[in-house]
């Protein structure tokens, strides 16, 4: 693989652009190498540029997120941190019976 650029999505991870670019999580550590990450928990920024450098590690799997356009985003966002609604609601905590 060259080096190339590609832009993160929305809550993406490392381990999700490795899956998607390498076809394997194992490409984690190319990436985290390639772009200064000290920390695997560090989680680009949306739309941030990741430098990839390395070989891609399953030619399958890469070529099957390619081909079917799947774009991995396993991230937390801050709606999932902070739910929301009558689904989360507790009775007598902030849902009141009357």
């Amino acid at each position: 693989m060259e080096h190339t650029t590609i832009n993160s999505q929305q809550n993406q991870t490392l381990l999700d652009i490795a899956l998607q670019e390498y076809g394997s999580i194992e490409g984690v550590f190319d990436l985290m190498d390639a772009n200064g990450y000290n920390v695997l928990s560090t989680d680009p920024s949306p739309y941030e540029s990741i430098l990839l450098e390395g070989e891609i590690l399953d030619n399958a799997i890469y070529n099957y997120y390619k081909s079917n356009a799947i774009i991995p985003a396993t991230g937390f966002s801050d709606e999932d941190e902070n739910p929301d609604g009558i689904d989360f609601m507790m009775i007598e905590d902030d849902f009141i019976v009357r």
